[in-house]
C-alpha cells in the first residue's frame, strides 16, 4: 500500500458480471452519481480536507480520495463514530447513511475501504450489517436557556451595566448594548437573554434586542425548534436555515444567530454546524468577527486537536 485513501467502488452487477466505467448500466450510473456525491459530502464536511481530490478510476466504477495521514484518520474516526452511534453532527452522518441505503438497495455489489499506507479496510459489510445510521440523541442538560423577556423598560446603566424591566430581576448588558436599549426607556419592550438558574441563583444576560418584528419572530421560531426538537433534528434545522440566510445575503442576521450560540453551555455540535456552514463566508465582514469569536469557545470546549475551521 502506497497511498491513503478512501475508495467507494461498484464491483458487480446484479447478474454478477464485472462493471467497467465505458459499459455502465442506467443503475450502474446512477450509484455512481451517488456515490461521487456522497464522497463529496464527507470532504465537504471535514474541516482540513478542502485540498482532497475526487478520482474516478479509468477502467472500473471506482470513486476515491487520495489525502493525507490525518484526513484519512479524520474520516475512519467519523465512520467509526458513526458505526459506534457515538456521532451526533447530521452532516457527517448523511453521505454515509446515503451510501448505506445504496449498499442495501439495489443488487450491485460494492467495496467501501479505507488505505492507508501498510494496511486496507474493508468496511462495507460492517456497513450493510448495521441499523440505519442516524444521530446519537443527546439531551441538553444545563443551567443555561434562552428565552425573551418582555416588560417596561425602567431604568438602564450603573457601574456594571444593567438593564432593569418592571418587576423582572436586573439584566446583565455592556455599555454599547445599554446605550441602545436607552432609547426605549418607559417602553414596553422585548429582549432575548439568557438565564443562568441554579437552586441559590437566577440572573439573566442580555443577547439581543429586536426592531424588526420580522427578526424578532425569525428567532422565536428558531428557540422554538431549540426547545422542542432533538439535537439531531435541531442541527438538521439549523444547518438549513443559515444556509437560507446565507444565500440570500442576510449577514447581519447570520451574525445574530452566531452571538446567540457563542456560550460554553452550548452544545459542542451546534457551534461545528454553524462554523462549517459559514466557512466560505468566513470573511465576510458583517460575521467575520463574530464567527471568530465563536470558534475560540469551540476551542476553549474542547480538548483534542481541532483542525482549522
Amino acid at each position: 500500500m502506497s497511498e491513503n485513501k478512501l475508495e467507494f467502488k461498484i464491483t458487480k452487477d446484479a447478474h454478477g458480471n464485472e462493471i467497467e466505467l465505458t459499459n455502465l448500466t442506467v443503475e450502474a450510473t446512477e450509484s455512481l452519481i451517488l456515490m461521487l456525491q456522497s464522497m463529496k459530502d464527507i470532504i465537504s464536511n471535514t474541516p482540513g480536507a478542502e485540498g482532497a481530490k475526487i478520482q474516478v478510476v479509468k477502467g472500473s466504477a471506482t470513486v476515491m480520495t487520495v489525502a493525507s495521514t490525518e484526513v484519512i484518520e479524520h474520516f475512519h474516526n467519523d465512520f467509526n463514530n458513526i458505526l459506534d452511534k457515538k456521532e451526533t453532527n447530521p452532516d457527517i452522518i448523511t453521505p454515509w447513511r446515503n451510501f448505506q441505503n445504496l449498499l442495501k438497495a439495489n443488487g450491485l455489489i460494492y467495496e467501501a475501504n479505507f488505505y492507508t499506507k501498510t494496511e486496507k479496510i474493508s468496511v462495507e459489510k460492517k456497513i450493510k450489517k448495521a441499523k440505519k445510521f442516524q444521530a446519537k440523541p443527546v439531551k441538553r442538560q444545563s443551567n443555561f436557556t434562552i428565552q425573551f423577556l418582555k416588560g417596561k423598560l425602567m431604568e438602564v446603566g450603573g457601574a456594571n451595566p444593567n438593564i432593569h424591566l418592571q418587576d423582572l430581576k436586573p439584566i446583565k448588558c455592556s455599555e454599547n448594548q445599554a446605550i441602545a436599549v436607552n432609547k426605549f426607556l418607559y417602553q414596553d419592550i422585548e429582549l432575548l437573554v439568557r438565564k443562568r438558574a441554579t437552586t441559590d441563583i437566577e440572573e439573566y444576560t442580555f443577547c439581543e434586542f429586536f426592531i424588526n418584528e420580522e427578526h424578532k419572530a425569525y428567532f422565536k421560531n428558531l428557540l422554538h425548534l431549540l426547545e422542542s426538537k432533538s439535537l439531531d433534528d435541531f442541527l438538521f434545522d439549523l444547518h438549513f436555515e443559515i444556509k437560507k440566510l446565507l444565500d440570500t445575503q442576510q449577514f447581519g442576521v447570520v451574525a445574530k444567530v452566531i452571538r446567540l450560540f457563542d456560550h460554553p453551555s452550548i452544545d459542542v455540535n451546534i457551534i461545528k454546524t454553524i462554523l462549517v456552514i459559514t466557512k466560505s463566508f468566513a470573511e465576510e465582514t458583517a460575521i467575520k468577527e463574530v464567527r471568530a469569536k465563536l470558534y475560540h469557545t469551540l476551542k476553549s470546549n474542547l480538548t483534542q486537536t481541532l483542525i482549522d475551521f
